[in-house]
């Protein structure tokens, strides 16, 4: 949800007229995209709903040592969307 990979937990109440947020207290000064930004993790995850239920992966390392200012943010193309700046 707020895409600094602390944990979060999305929970909806019981009558299900709220959404509790419960996440991790540690601050992070890593902030990258979510994995369902990253389209080969979103193929998997699609291919995952539709065939042999194995785990996904990314399309990059995602480990301690990462650069993470030097990762590029992939472009999102939804059918239907509008794009950027429009």
């Amino acid at each position: 949800m707020f895409g600094d990979w602390r944990e979060e937990m999305l929970v909806r109440t019981v009558d299900s007229s709220a959404i509790r947020i419960y996440l991790s207290t540690e601050v992070t000064h890593h902030k990258l995209y979510t994995l369902m930004h990253d389209p080969q993790y979103r193929v998997e995850v699609a291919r995952q709903q539709t065939a042999y239920n194995q785990p996904s992966y990314p399309g990059f390392h995602l480990g301690s040592d990462v650069n993470w200012s030097r990762l590029p943010v992939p472009r999102m193309r939804v059918p239907g969307g509008v794009a950027p700046g429009h």
